[in-house]
C-alpha cells in the first residue's frame, strides 16, 4: 500500500491521542515511545508545515515535570563546564565532529552524552578522539527504560553543573527533549543540523544554531522561533584522512565527474531526469566519466544508463570510505537533485573542485549562492542551463578553474567557524545573529511532500517496519503479528538474520 498524505495525518494525530491517554494514565514510557514514533513520522515525511508540534513538546514536557526530580544546583561559578549530548556519534557526518574538535582543542572540561551505546556503532573514530583527549568523558546511561535512561542522564548533569549545554538531537528524540526542557539555569544551544525537517526542541533551548539562511528563514516563518535567538554558525567540512583507494578505470586524458548523496535524494524526482541529462553529457563527451556515490538500491539509474547505452562509463560506488579523498581525484562535482546535500559540497570546494547543481527552490535545496552566501554567480535553474554549463565545465579548464575561483569565497571553513563558537562561548550573540534583510522562504509543501511520497519505500510495510521497533513492547501479540505478516508480504526482510529478528519482535515484542 503507498502512503497518502491523509493516511500519515490520521496515523500521526492516533499516536498522538494514544501518547495523551498514556500520560494522563501515568504510562509515561508508553508515551514516551508513542512521541517518538509521531516524530519519526513527521520527520520522515513532510505534513506538519511548521516543522515542529507545540502541543506534543508542551506534553513532553508535562511527562518530564511529573516523572523526574527537577534541577537543583547553580552552574560552576568558573563557566569552563561543557556538557555535549548527542544522540548519536558517526565519523564524517551531521555537525558532531566540528564542536567536538572545538571543545577538544579548548580548556574547558567536557561531557558528552550519548544515550545509547548502539548509537555509537558508526563513530569509532570519534570514540577514538574522545579517549586520547584528557579534558572531554563520555557518558552512556547503562538503563534500557527509556524513563530511566532520562533520570540517570539528569542525575548526571546534575553532578557536573555545567554552564554550557549544546544538543545535537536525532528530530524525534524524546530522551534529549525531556533531559533540556527544564535546564533553565544552563546556557542551551540546539544545533540544527536537520534544518529542513520536523523535529523536537524549540522548547528545550535558549538559543538555535544556524548553518545557512534556509534554516533562518524556516524556522522564524514556520517554526516561529524569534531571530533574536538564532545563531549563525556556518560549519566546515571534516577530512577523514582516509588515503585514496583508486580508480579501476583509467583516468588518463578523461574528465571525472562524480555525484554523492543518498540515493533518495534522487528518487525524490520519480522519473529521475537529472540522469537523462547525465546520459547525454556522455553521450556528447567521450573523454567524459561520471562516479556515483552513495546508500542505497541504484537499480532504476542503472537501468536508466544502460538504455542510453553509456554504461561503459558510469559506475555506481556504493558508499567510499575514501570519498573526501575521491572528490580530490575528479574534475567536477555534481550536486545531487533535487535535493543537494551540504558536506559533499564542501568537501569539493576545499579541494578546488568545481561544483554544479540546479536549484530547487522549492525544497530545502535552494542555490549553490545562497547556501555559500556568494553573490557574483547564478547557478542553473532548469535541465537546459545545467546541460549547458555543465557542458562548458566538461570542455574547458579554464571555465572549471573560474568557477572554483568564485565558489571558494566564503565562509564555510575551520577558521571561520572556530571564530564563531569563540564568539559564542564568550556569550557576544550579537555578532552571530543574521544581519541581512533578504531572509525569505519558498518551500512549496505539497511539492515536498509528493516528493517523499514517490519514493521506492513510502510504503505501509516500510512504515509499520519503523512502528514494530519502536512501539515493540506497547504493541499487543495480535498487533505485531499483523505488522510482521505486512512486512514479510511486501518482500521487506533482506536476509535470514532479519527475519529471525523480525519473528522474535512480533511473538515475544524484543
Amino acid at each position: 500500500m503507498q502512503l497518502t498524505e491523509s493516511f500519515l495525518l490520521k496515523e500521526y494525530q492516533n499516536i498522538k491521542k494514544q501518547a495523551k491517554k498514556a500520560t494522563q494514565d501515568n504510562r509515561f514510557n508508553k508515551a514516551l515511545n508513542l512521541y517518538k514514533y509521531a516524530g519519526k513520522i513527521a520527520w520522515e515525511y513532510p505534513i506538519i508545515p511548521q516543522f515542529i508540534d507545540e502541543d506534543i513538546e508542551h506534553d513532553l514536557k508535562s511527562i518530564t515535570e511529573k516523572s523526574c526530580p527537577a534541577y537543583k544546583f547553580t552552574p560552576d561559578i568558573s563557566h569552563d563546564r561543557i556538557v555535549y549530548y548527542c544522540s548519536w556519534l558517526g565519523d564524517n557526518g551531521a555537525l558532531v565532529e566540528q564542536y567536538l574538535d572545538y571543545f577538544a582543542s579548548s580548556e574547558f572540561n567536557v561531557l558528552i552524552i550519548v544515550p545509547d551505546k548502539k548509537e555509537t556503532r558508526m563513530g569509532p573514530t570519534i570514540i577514538q578522539k574522545i579517549k586520547s583527549t584528557k579534558n572531554v568523558q563520555l557518558f552512556i546511561p547503562k538503563s534500557k527504560n527509556i524513563l530511566n535512561k532520562i533520570n540517570e542522564i539528569r542525575v548526571k548533569i546534575q553532578l557536573v553543573k555545567p554552564y554550557f549545554a549544546f544538543q545535537h538531537f536525532w528530530p524525534n528524540d524524546v530522551i534529549g527533549f525531556s533531559i533540556f526542557c527544564d535546564l533553565t539555569m544552563t546556557k542551551r544551544f540546539f544545533i540544527n543540523h536537520g534544518d529542513h525537517i520536523y523535529w523536537f526542541g524549540k522548547n528545550c533551548a535558549d538559543y538555535f544554531i544556524e548553518y545557512r539562511k534556509f534554516g533562518i528563514a524556516l524556522s522564524v516563518y514556520r517554526r516561529g522561533i524569534n531571530i533574536n535567538n538564532i545563531l549563525h554558525i556556518p560549519f566546515y567540512p571534516i577530512n577523514n584522512q582516509s588515503a585514496f583507494s583508486g580508480f579501476h578505470f583509467d583516468p588518463k586524458e578523461k574528465i571525472i565527474g562524480i555525484g554523492g548523496a543518498n540515493l533518495y535524494k534522487y528518487y525524490l524526482d520519480k522519473n529521475l531526469t537529472y540522469f537523462k541529462i547525465i546520459a547525454d553529457l556522455l553521450t556528447k563527451n567521450k573523454n567524459f566519466i561520471f562516479l556515483l556515490c552513495g546508500a542505497g538500491n541504484p537499480d532504476k539509474i542503472i537501468d536508466m544508463i544502460k538504455k542510453a547505452d553509456v554504461e561503459n562509463r558510469f559506475f555506481y560506488l556504493g558508499k567510499r570510505k575514501d570519498y573526501y579523498s575521491l572528490i580530490g581525484k575528479c574534475n567536477i562535482l555534481f550536486e545531487s537533485y533535487p535535493f543537494r546535500g551540504g558536506l559533499t559540497m564542501l568537501f569539493a570546494i576545499e579541494q578546488k573542485i568545481p561544483v554544479i547543481g540546479i536549484t530547487s527552490d522549492y525544497n530545502s535545496s535552494g542555490s549553490i549562492q545562497d547556501f555559500l552566501g556568494i553573490s557574483n554567480y547564478k547557478e542553473p535553474i532548469n535541465f537546459k542551463e545545467f546541460y549547458y554549463k555543465a557542458n562548458l565545465l566538461i570542455q574547458s579548464k579554464k571555465e572549471r578553474n573560474n568557477l572554483v575561483e568564485i565558489l571558494s569565497n566564503n565562509n564555510y571553513n575551520k577558521k571561520a567557524f572556530t571564530t564563531s563558537v569563540d564568539s559564542l562561548i564568550k556569550e557576544d550573540y550579537h555578532s552571530l545573529r543574521y544581519k541581512n534583510d533578504d531572509l525569505s522562504l519558498h518551500l512549496i509543501d505539497e511539492k515536498c511532500l509528493q516528493d517523499h511520497l514517490h519514493l521506492p519505500d513510502a510504503n505501509l510495510a516500510s512504515l509499520f517496519r519503523k512502528k514494530l521497533f519502536i512501539l515493540k513492547k506497547h504493541l499487543s501479540i495480535t498487533e505485531r503479528l499483523k505488522i510482521v505478516l505486512l512486512i514479510v508480504k511486501n518482500n521487506q526482510v533482506k536476509n535470514f538474520r532479519n527475519m529471525i529478528r523480525l519473528l522474535l519482535l512480533g511473538v515475544i515484542g524484543r
